[in-house]
């Protein structure tokens, strides 16, 4: 498709008595592309174009609803841990800078790796240190008891030592 100023071109060229061919060397178009241009009185006008269809188009109601029904009604706050290492990531900061706030190097490990929870003190520095709301430092959060899971692990060790190779009858 040549664009308006081309076609008006062709038209002045065949006013000025120049051949189909002579005009179609110099503007670098087909002879048949000159020829329709000058048989037509207006340059032809393309609109846009309607848009097709898509292969998803007969299923969109369906996907919609799927999308809907996946969106929670709200998104839940983060937890507090999650919250202070997206706070020391952003800023640079590392377990050390903590501990004006949580306390001894120990302490911030035991808070950190989620064996020991924050306390209303921590939360209180933590809160006017950092700027983390004291709304997402209340939130409860899941914390592992690594005494409990420590006595587990001697429980298994020592059913090991002690359980009777079925073999040879020794002790493993």
């Amino acid at each position: 498709m040549l664009t308006q100023e081309d076609a008006v071109e062709i038209k002045v060229l065949a006013r000025q008595g120049k051949s189909i061919r002579q005009i179609a060397r110099e503007l670098r178009v087909s002879r048949n592309t000159v020829r329709r241009y000058l048989r037509e009185e207006e340059a032809p006008r393309y609109g846009p174009r309607a848009a097709r269809p898509t292969k998803l188009e007969a299923f969109k109601g369906y996907l919609r609803g799927r999308v809907e029904a996946a969106q929670p009604e709200w998104i839940p706050a983060p937890d507090p841990i999650s919250a202070i290492e997206h706070c020391m990531e952003s800023r640079g900061l590392c377990r050390k800078d903590l501990e004006p706030f949580i306390g001894s190097r120990a302490r911030v490990s035991e808070v950190m790796t989620r064996r020991r929870p924050l306390t209303l003190g921590m939360i209180r520095r933590l809160a006017a240190g950092l700027g983390i709301p004291t709304e997402v430092l209340i939130q409860p959060y899941p914390t592992t008891d690594h005494r409990a899971a420590s006595r587990s692990r001697i429980k298994a060790v020592i059913c090991r030592v002690t359980k009777p190779d079925h073999f040879s009858g020794r002790l493993a």
